[in-house]
């Protein structure tokens, strides 16, 4: 640690709240009113706690309980915030154990592995926690007027929401299903290979599939699992033939970068690219994308119809870009992807939306109803991308 002190604090601790770091050389360690109750040593993890001037004499958190060493005594942050603040299910080693759930035996789980374990997230953090997860687990809990932590709230709600939703349906019946928590299950497939869904409950002989929402947003879904949820719900020969099933086929059937070269002919509806333009297509690659190694003349239509800006020749990465661009653009006018959307998660999804008041510590979750739900999706769904002209990480998906 710099010798700086204050300049140093401001530089690597101010204002970014817990903060994970290790002990820089073996140090006095002060208990917290700055009493000297022993040492600590090199290399020992520990968590500065956020403060809000400069202290020679450092408030640490170490072994779940609040210390105080030299400043120092403290090497630099390991990566930052260690809070980050991560409270997705993945994020705990409860799910990792397993994945299906009885109410009692995951708040039990919880409550240990966030009190004994997530030393990562402040102490008013954690409390938080643990009064939420046993209050939507079914148990009394009188909640305090403060929590005190930097930061938590939004990742609560968007992340942790999902678990007290889970536990919510199970123990405050908010599907209205009549669920009794002694024998329900709750499933979490935190490897995201499920669509839409992050938990199911699981009561007698009934699966409910639930999308926690935080917003107005709803998750993304791919075009495949459109298809693959249509075919499931024997739906397809009602969209076998509609362009918008044969753009997500040629999204499905085509790689990241070959796909605006192969769906061009048929969001124009004319020879764009020539059956040799397209066979040229085929060579092009993410590490070409930067250079001009390809036939202009063949694909001189394709450029006047994208208009890359400020290049009569442009890149394979400029091409590449600029013609899914165009795409989404004209699939969103031609093909908008609502209805099938609405088709794919209707009868499958149910939304539950979580938010946190401060009249109404516990939070609130509210079911959105099946008109409610078509309203959200039919009016917002569109055609999205996340590539660039250097980057083609993910096939274009869709969300609001």
């Amino acid at each position: 640690m710099a010798s700086t002190g204050k300049a140093a604090w401001e530089r690597h601790f101010k204002g970014k709240g817990a903060i994970k770091t290790s002990v820089k050389e073996d140090s006095p360690l002060y208990d917290d009113a700055g009493k000297r109750i022993g040492n600590i040593t090199r290399g020992t993890p520990i968590v500065t706690l956020s403060v809000d001037e400069y202290a020679a004499l450092y408030p640490i958190r170490y072994n779940n309980k609040i210390y105080k060493i030299s400043f120092g005594k403290m090497n630099k942050p390991l990566g930052g915030r260690v809070s980050g603040v991560k409270l997705k299910p993945q994020d705990f080693e409860t799910f990792k154990s397993k994945q299906d759930w009885k109410s009692k035996d995951l708040v039990r789980s919880l409550c240990e592995e966030i009190s004994e374990k997530r030393i990562d997230l402040e102490i008013g953090l954690r409390d938080y926690l643990i009064d939420l997860t046993k209050y939507w687990g079914g148990e009394k809990v009188t909640f305090r007027k403060d929590y005190v932590f930097d930061k938590g709230i939004n990742e609560i709600k968007k992340d942790y929401g999902e678990i007290l939703g889970a536990l919510a349906c199970c123990n405050k019946d908010i599907l209205n299903k009549n669920i009794k928590p002694a024998t329900a299950i709750m499933s979490f497939p935190i490897r995201g290979n499920e669509p839409l869904a992050d938990y199911y409950v699981k009561y007698l002989n009934q699966k409910y599939t639930v999308s926690a929402k935080s917003g107005t947003t709803t998750n993304t879904l791919k075009p495949q699992d459109v298809l693959a949820l249509l075919e499931r719900k024997k739906k397809m020969p009602n969209w076998n033939r509609k362009g918008v099933t044969k753009l997500m086929r040629l999204v499905v059937g085509n790689t990241v970068v070959q796909f605006p070269f192969k769906a061009i002919n048929f969001i124009t509806g004319k020879e764009t690219l020539s059956a040799s333009a397209l066979e040229e297509a085929e060579t092009f690659k993410l590490a070409t994308f930067p250079t001009k190694k390809y036939t202009k003349s063949k694909f001189n239509d394709l450029i006047k119809l994208i208009k890359v800006p400020g290049s009569k020749h442009p890149t394979i990465g400029e091409l590449f870009y600029y013609t899914e661009k165009y795409i989404i653009q004209e699939a969103n006018k031609k093909y908008n992807p609502s209805e099938i959307f609405q088709a794919a998660i209707s009868d499958e999804i149910i939304y539950v939306k979580y938010n946190i008041a401060a009249t109404a510590k516990q939070g609130v979750f509210e079911i959105l109803e099946s008109d409610a739900s078509k309203d959200v999706v039919e009016k917002k769904i569109k055609w999205r991308s996340g590539n660039s002209r250097n980057r083609a990480s993910d096939k274009i998906g869709l969300q609001p």
